[in-house]
């Protein structure tokens, strides 16, 4: 059986991570700092993961998360980061 510990772990430390990185930071710092944009994106990105491989049996005792939302929103931040990112620097 699949243990669901180590997801969670990085579930958890991905947010202490983005709160972290986010702290203070306006859209403008955002957008000019290519380290925070990598951090907060590559901390979605594994947020995103680690939700999609916990074990239905997890999700199952735990109804009150919506985890296809969960999932899906990690990816759809980071979508969507990355398209207001290129439009700032003129690539779309």
């Amino acid at each position: 059986m699949k243990d669901d510990t180590l997801y969670l772990i990085h579930i958890s430390e991905c947010m202490d991570k983005i709160d972290l990185y986010m702290a203070g930071v306006d859209r403008e710092r955002f957008f000019k700092s290519i380290l925070i944009q990598d951090a907060v994106l590559r901390n979605l990105q594994v947020l995103a993961e680690s939700t999609q491989r916990l074990t239905d049996e997890f999700k199952e005792a735990n109804p009150d998360v919506e985890w296809l939302r969960l999932q899906g929103c990690g990816i759809y931040w980071c979508m969507t980061i990355w398209v207001l990112i290129s439009r700032q620097c003129g690539i779309l």
